[in-house]
């Protein structure tokens, strides 16, 4: 799972994170969303805040891709990011805060993300208000 936490879910979540942006939340929303949950949660190994930035989540000088460091999100931060990630765009989706039916079946991958990788982590979904997801 240690592979997953560093090469898959950066990936999801820097995708999302911008897509939020393009559809109107900044990312200091975001982060504040995502701090009130690690708080809420008591997890204590958060991702840094620089992730939630645009110069963070744009592809370095000469690469192609975005690179999430591990020195801002490490494996047990992507893990607790993944399940604030599925609670923030359950949260919107119920409150009719995407449009389209694209928006939403990328809002569905990463609830679905969030359900297979609780298997892996032997996590209690309940605790970070998921289980009603599953």
């Amino acid at each position: 799972m240690h592979i997953i936490y560093l090469a898959i879910i950066p990936d999801i979540l820097s995708s999302f994170l911008l897509l939020l942006h393009e559809i109107g939340w900044t990312f200091e929303d975001m982060f504040l969303s995502y701090f009130r949950f690690c708080e809420d949660g008591g997890v204590d190994d958060r991702a840094d805040k620089r992730v939630f930035s645009a110069a963070t989540l744009r592809p370095g000088k000469n690469d192609q891709y975005v690179a999430l460091s591990q020195k801002l999100l490490s494996a047990s931060a992507a893990r607790y990011t993944l399940f604030w990630l599925a609670a923030f765009c359950r949260d919107l989706v119920s409150q009719g805060g995407v449009d389209g039916l694209e928006e939403l079946s990328l809002f569905g991958f990463d609830f679905g993300h969030c359900y297979f990788l609780s298997f892996g982590l032997g996590a209690n979904l309940n605790v970070y208000g998921l289980g009603s997801m599953v």
